[in-house]
């Protein structure tokens, strides 16, 4: 009865009776996750953040994976510009996503959105990050260079590691290099056609 009520006041536009009635429904039945996230959403469109958060983590400490309340979190932490808290949580509603391949155009948009959101973020502090290591990178040598900047790189998201599997003839105790350099391993005669992913790869 009292959710048909929230029902009805959210229709009309009124949204202070809808969270009232949609309380007095997930009160009711507090393991029902579509309870809060009505009450959520009428406290979002009523402007109230607090209201819409608490609602949202209740629905959240029922189930971890409910779609809808990671969705509505990870929008309520971009509204309110919690950039790092927004990032995990886009990058939660992401995994989640990517396990349902019959969501709506409409939800496809929402996540989308996030995303260039979360894309936006990172390209900011990838900025960042090169403008305060400029200065320190002028007296770095060629290794050392190449080494921080993987560091660097990785620990951003911008680089994947590739780790060594050799599938051929292993010669063991070499460092794992992702490439070796191409004055290490000579030309192609050399040992790169005998472990293609170990050991003397080249990256070609």
């Amino acid at each position: 009865m009292a959710n048909a009520e929230g029902m009805a006041a959210m229709s009309a536009g009124h949204f202070a009776a809808a969270a009232a009635a949609f309380s007095r429904a997930a009160k009711a039945d507090p393991r029902a996750v579509p309870l809060w996230l009505n009450l959520a959403h009428a406290h979002r469109f009523a402007g109230d953040n607090s209201g819409e958060r608490a609602a949202l983590d209740r629905a959240l400490a029922i189930d971890r994976t409910d779609f809808g309340a990671q969705l509505r979190m990870a929008q309520l932490l971009q509204r309110t510009g919690e950039e790092t808290a927004a990032m995990v949580a886009w990058n939660g509603v992401e995994q989640l996503a990517a396990q349902m391949p019959q969501l709506a155009p409409a939800v496809i948009a929402e996540v989308e959105e996030g995303a260039h959101y979360c894309q936006a973020l990172a390209e900011r502090l990838h900025a960042r990050v090169d403008q305060v290591m400029a200065p320190a990178a002028a007296g770095w040598d060629a290794g050392e260079a190449r080494r921080i900047k993987a560091f660097v790189d990785q620990g951003l998201g911008r680089r994947r590691v590739f780790h060594n599997h050799c599938a051929g003839v292993l010669y063991p105790f070499l460092p794992e290099d992702e490439f070796f350099d191409r004055h290490h391993v000579g030309p192609r005669r050399g040992l790169a056609p005998l472990c293609p992913h170990g050991a003397g790869h080249t990256g070609e």
